[in-house]
């Protein structure tokens, strides 16, 4: 019995080709690097009038809070529900996170939970931006974010981590502010590493630019203080190589959830993922809702899963709110995310990439129904 893992093979022939490609210097044209091509690249895919590659997500939301002007005293609104760095970037530039509950369905933040975190924040934090935190693939309600931001005259950040290939209105991702993506290994475009910070606001563009090359201006003079955020054409190979397939990977992954969830949805105790209507749910993970009401929890899914050869995995988010860094900051008040503790402890991750098949997506929908199906001992009444 082959294993079906939770996630596929990150570098593949065609990105191995690619690498080689970069350590040549085989540039894409003859006139300009890997990074320069990768960043016009971006410019295509999402519209955007800049794209600035650099060696992280992370460090590319830690600029994009820096170049939106939030330092010390801001708030800065997110779901708890996202990747430790996150909490870390805001960290980094001195701000106070503002936790923001979710919708239970979408599993991104939830517009009017946000609005109530920005009128609760105390008077000692300033306005800053609002974190539009793609989860999993699934796009944020953004005309709700970007409404709530103008009205509040917040920044508006997408962290689009997860969610290349993802689409809303038709236009991929990143098309409502300052966007940040991830290239990191398990993540949308991931095999070695890297970021993308995407943005129409040619002063950002240039601060970003500035603040990644040690604060040097286009002479290389110093003008402020700066990091080496700058991204490697090996890198950059990669990353270019997973750009170009991932509509085609977004759509393969589309079709394998909707045989999933049309599998799973019957059975009472797991909610399948919902789609936010007029967008494309990129599913760069298929997230699975154990809930109470299945009469095996989240643990038993993953273990009996694995007996059958499936890998998976409960979830691997400790909420932000939960970390001890945050539960040991005086003042934050996190009785207002319900949605976000239940969830988080119900989530479990199926196996979700391109290179699965038919038979697979058919093995874990039997494997589960099985178990929704199943009788327990102690309520097996035996024919007389």
């Amino acid at each position: 019995m082959n294993l079906i893992s939770v996630t596929g093979p990150y570098v593949c022939r065609l990105g191995i080709d690619a690498v080689k490609c970069g350590i040549r210097a085989d540039n894409l044209n003859q006139n300009e690097g890997v990074v320069v091509g990768l960043e016009q690249k971006f410019n295509e895919y999402t519209g955007a009038r800049h794209a600035v590659a650099l060696n992280s997500g992370t460090a590319a939301l830690h600029l994009a809070l820096l170049a939106h002007g939030v330092s010390g005293g801001c708030g800065v609104i997110t779901s708890p529900l996202c990747l430790p760095a996150v909490g870390c970037a805001v960290t980094a530039v001195g701000a106070t996170t503002v936790f923001a509950d979710i919708n239970p369905y979408t599993l991104t933040i939830a517009p009017l939970e946000a609005e109530r975190a920005i009128t609760q924040m105390r008077s000692a934090n300033r306005p800053g931006v609002l974190l539009a935190v793609h989860a999993f693939g699934q796009v944020c309600d953004m005309d709700a974010m970007a409404d709530i931001a103008e009205r509040y005259g917040l920044g508006l950040i997408e962290v689009a981590w997860e969610a290349l290939g993802a689409k809303y209105h038709d236009s991929h991702v990143g098309r409502y502010g300052t966007t940040c993506y991830s290239f990191q290994q398990g993540l949308s475009a991931g095999e070695d590493g890297g970021g993308m910070l995407t943005t129409d606001n040619d002063e950002v563009a240039a601060l970003v630019r500035s603040l990644a090359n040690h604060g040097c201006d286009g002479s290389g003079r110093i003008c402020r203080p700066g990091f080496d955020y700058r991204m490697t054409d090996t890198t950059a190979s990669l990353a270019l190589e997973r750009l170009i397939r991932a509509d085609t990977h977004a759509e393969i992954q589309m079709l394998w959830a909707m045989e999933l969830t049309h599998g799973l949805k019957q059975w009472d105790g797991l909610v399948t993922p919902a789609v936010l209507p007029g967008s494309r749910h990129a599913f760069q993970r298929y997230a699975l809702r154990v809930t109470p009401e299945f009469q095996f929890t989240p643990q038993d899914v993953c273990r009996e899963l694995l007996s059958q050869g499936i890998e998976s995995s409960c979830c691997p988010l400790l909420p932000l709110h939960q970390h001890p860094f945050y539960q040991a900051i005086a003042g934050h008040d996190t009785a207002h995310l319900p949605n976000t503790d239940r969830v988080a402890s119900e989530l479990v991750f199926l196996p979700m990439h391109p290179y699965l098949d038919g038979e697979n997506v058919a093995r874990i929908v039997r494997t589960l129904s099985l178990m929704a199906t199943h009788v327990p001992e102690d309520q097996y009444e035996p024919e007389s």
